[in-house]
């Protein structure tokens, strides 16, 4: 099958709202566009929030696309409008009227999200991790919930360092796709940008 044919099919599928689609376009850019958001704003944290806060507006948006080309434009356009708008904002100590109506206008990750919505997300993502296979969630719990590191949770499950690495990963994918499949775009990606730090993760799931 040819290349063309082959991203044909996927946006097809992403056309229609098929999770794992979503999934395939999240890894195929995901890193790149936190790299390009990081050059732009110079802040780790900021970069990370822009990029998740950028995949859960194409989610939402996912029958608007013709191609992988317009895919990759938008999230290119928005992510550095919104790295863009940051710079802006973040170097003003009080807002004058036209910069904060247009602050409405910009992604909610520039508003404090309220403890009732983050609550729900974070339950989500613990309610997902119940529906694991038994390895994937006893890794994800110790993980990041505990914050064991690898060699602790090869010593604690008696398993091997690598099959450890292996649950770590598998469960990140398959708690996107749960995510994903129940419409729960943001929780989906939270999820990841939570297992990238630890201590937030155990801090917050628990």
């Amino acid at each position: 099958m040819s290349k063309l044919s082959t991203e044909k099919d996927l946006m097809i599928r992403f056309q229609q709202g098929e999770a794992m689609a979503f999934n395939t376009i999240y890894n195929r850019f995901f890193t790149s566009l936190r790299q390009f958001t990081h050059r732009l704003t110079c802040q780790r944290e900021q970069a990370e929030q822009i990029t998740v806060e950028t995949f859960a507006k194409l989610y939402h948006l996912y029958g608007n696309f013709d191609d992988l080309a317009n895919v990759r434009a938008f999230l290119y356009v928005t992510a550095r409008n919104a790295s863009y708008h940051y710079l802006a904002s973040s170097h003003r100590s009080v807002p004058d009227e036209e910069t904060l109506a247009d602050i409405h206008e910009w992604p909610s990750f520039y508003a404090p999200g309220t403890p009732e919505k983050a609550t729900a997300s974070h339950q989500a993502v613990v309610d997902a991790v119940d529906t694991l296979p038994d390895n994937h969630s006893q890794v994800f719990r110790l993980a990041y919930q505990q914050g064991l590191k690898t060699a602790e949770i090869a010593r604690d499950l008696q398993l091997s360092e690598t099959a450890v690495r292996g649950y770590r990963r598998g469960s990140l994918k398959l708690l996107r796709i749960a995510l994903f499949e129940k419409r729960l775009p943001e929780a989906a990606l939270n999820c990841v940008q939570l297992a990238r730090s630890p201590r937030t993760a155990a801090t917050c799931m628990m």
